[in-house]
Parts: C-alpha cells; structure tokens; sequence
C-alpha cells in the first residue's frame, strides 16, 4: 500500500519545474517516513535545501496521504524553501467509537464538552507525540540550520488540538501554530503549563459552522481561553456551510498564516 501512494504522489505532484531547476528534476522529493525514524511523509525541495520546516498533523482515523497535496500547493505557491513533515499517528483503540482500532494522537471519550477526558492517558499519549516532534524539529530543524522560529506547528481536527498541545507546552519560540476545526485539550492546566517562549508564538485558529463532529463552540471556547484569559495572539476564522472538512479558502488562508510566520522570522 505504501509503494503504491507513494508511487501515485510521485505521478500527481513530481512535476518538471518552471524555473530554478533543470527540466529533469522535480521541483519536491518526497520520502516514506518522518525524518526521525516514525511513519508517516516528508516533501522536501528536490535540491535538498530549505530554510523552514512545517509539521502537520493529520485527524483522528486518517493518514498523512489526505494532505500530502495541500501541502505541496504550499510548496509551489508561497513555501518553495520549506520542508513539510507529516507524521503518522499510531493505532489505538477510541472509545468514543465503542474501541473500534484506528490512527488516532490520543483515546477520545466523548464529542461533546460535557464529556469526561482521560488525562492520565492524554498526558502518557501526548508526551510521547510531543516528544517525536521535537526530536523532528531538533532532527529535521536545528540540525540542518532551521532555528526554531522558522519552524511552524499545525494540524485537522485531533491533530490540531495536539499541535495546540505541543506548541503551549514549546520550550522553543515557533513561527506559528495553525489549527484547523480543532481545540484546546486539558484546558484546565493552563496557565499553569503555558511555556514562556510559547506566550510569543502566533496561532490561527479556523472552523466550520456547519461542524456537527466537532461544534464551533469548542473552538470559541479555545479561542477565548487563549485570547481572554492566556493573553495570546489569536486569530479566528469561522466558514459558513463547512462541515467537519476544509475548504479551498480556509486551507489558502492558513497557507498565508504560515508563509507570513515564516518570513517574520528571517
């Protein structure tokens, strides 16, 4: 199975670039893995050299191969000189779908607010994932001459709301945090987990109104956690008729997010 994504990515994406590079080399290279010895995709500019780094995580009982297009529109538009690095979240049972197996950061309870959340498996869980990425940007960002504030978090969903979790708890100062249709977990140790170098790290937050999965509530609820009562830079964008998915104009607006982090940080 993984050839054969693999193989169709290289059909869909490796195009001959316009400029910069001779006809026959392709404008991305991408790789099976993480860089750091985890599952998952890395697209890196085919000439091996790149300035920033940007980690996304994909949601609960999806795959890294739903957004290995997306991120390559970033590449091609406005991020030519990054590295996009998309890990493969392992496979556990979720209790919300009555212990059904699939790729999942962490256990889900419940999908409302009201329902209780496993802290000590979020806290084991997370611990792990937030120490694979931070052997990603120390691997794939500081050894290879990316400072850590050209490295940008983000993620969909389950994703988000551990790119959110990483990126409060960061020893490192980050470019930015993008979260798609997710929100805050373990809400209530903040502020007392809130790393200092994370209180300067720009977040842009977006969500679907139609969102029935995950209600909008959830992320106005974050949204105010943060800016109210975090005092950090916030933005939140909100969609008319998006559902639990992205669309064209939320993914083109996080691109820019990024972008805009990125160059910020030069």
């Amino acid at each position: 199975m993984w050839v054969d994504v693999v193989g169709e990515i290289k059909r869909r994406f490796l195009r001959k670039p316009t400029t910069g590079l001779p006809a026959s080399q392709p404008a991305l290279v991408f790789q099976q893995g993480d860089g750091c010895g985890g599952t998952g995709l890395t697209l890196t500019p085919a000439n091996g050299n790149y300035s920033s780094l940007f980690i996304w995580l994909h949601g609960l009982g999806d795959t890294p191969f739903s957004w290995y297009g997306t991120m390559a529109q970033f590449a091609i538009r406005s991020m030519p000189d990054t590295k996009f690095v998309l890990p493969l979240a392992p496979t556990r049972k979720i209790t919300v779908y009555h212990g059904t197996s699939m790729q999942a950061w962490y256990d889900i309870f419940g999908l409302d607010d009201k329902c209780a959340q496993d802290r000590e498996r979020i806290a084991e869980s997370t611990f792990a994932i937030q120490a694979r990425i931070n052997n990603i940007i120390i691997e794939q960002g500081l050894q290879a001459g990316v400072k850590p504030s050209r490295v940008a978090v983000g993620g969909f969903s389950l994703g988000g709301a551990l790119a959110l979790h990483v990126v409060l708890r960061s020893k490192y100062k980050l470019a930015g945090c993008a979260v798609a249709s997710g929100w805050l977990p373990l809400e209530s140790d903040y502020p007392e987990h809130l790393s200092a170098e994370a209180c300067k790290t720009p977040i842009c937050m977006s969500h679907g109104l139609a969102d029935r999965r995950v209600p909008v509530g959830f992320a106005g609820r974050t949204h105010s956690i943060l800016s109210a009562e975090l005092k950090l830079a916030v933005a939140f964008h909100t969609y008319d008729g998006l559902g639990h998915s992205t669309c064209a104009s939320e993914m083109v607006r996080i691109g820019q997010f990024v972008t805009a982090a990125m160059c910020r940080s030069r």
